[in-house]
């Protein structure tokens, strides 16, 4: 191997483990995970990875954060086969697998009131 095809080796190892770095995604921003927000244009702002994490940062209590598995379960604002990811403080989740990923508040009429999104997830 020549010298030059051995750096550019390096560099391309380089590039490849400097871009697979994961990256925290506060969800809505600075409007944090709050209802009567619409967060369709946040989501759709977003490209993430597995590997890479959610942060929902609620800006009062009673509020919830929980995945569910399912569209039905999104769409109806239902959380009874989801999975509790926090209440009433600042939650992360890592995102581990590729493919869509419902998250709602389960708390009074939050999810009807907006607190609901959908993230696609990219394989890395």
């Amino acid at each position: 191997m020549t010298n030059s095809m051995f750096k550019l080796g390096i560099a391309a190892l380089l590039l490849v483990q400097c871009c697979a770095q994961a990256w925290q995604h506060y969800v809505g921003d600075e409007n944090g995970w709050v209802p009567d927000f619409d967060y369709t244009p946040w989501v759709k702002k977003q490209f993430l990875l597995v590997g890479d994490t959610l942060v929902f940062v609620p800006t009062s209590v009673d509020h919830n954060v929980v995945e569910v598995f399912d569209k039905y379960h999104y769409q109806n604002c239902d959380g009874s086969n989801g999975r509790v990811w926090g209440h009433n403080e600042g939650v992360e989740v890592t995102l581990k697998t590729a493919g869509v990923h419902y998250f709602i508040s389960t708390i009074n009429q939050d999810c009807r009131r907006g607190m609901a999104i959908a993230v696609q997830v990219n394989p890395q």
